[in-house]
């Protein structure tokens, strides 16, 4: 699996546990994940430098997966393929 894969199954794991906090490494495609769910309210985190590790802090978050494999989609295809792997748009 890709590191993106593994964190978010990573952070899934813990909230499943019952812990609010985690530390996964850090990559690009993480951290521009992370600042989108930062923006919508479903976690707080801060990226540890010298590390290069991402603290994340659980907040209002349901569910999050990656869709493997990923698919290369052109702009006018994107509603076949929301509908069908995302959930409905009500759910965060």
């Amino acid at each position: 699996m890709d590191a993106l894969t593994n964190a978010l199954n990573h952070i899934m794991d813990v909230k499943m546990v019952g812990k609010y906090s985690c530390r996964v490494p850090a990559s690009k495609l993480l951290i521009s994940v992370l600042k989108i769910m930062h923006k919508h309210g479903y976690i707080d985190y801060k990226i540890e430098k010298g590390k290069n590790e991402a603290i994340i802090e659980i907040r209002k978050l349901n569910e999050c997966r990656a869709i493997t494999p990923r698919f290369y989609v052109r702009a006018r295809e994107i509603d076949k393929y929301v509908r069908r792997f995302l959930p409905s748009r009500e759910l965060g």
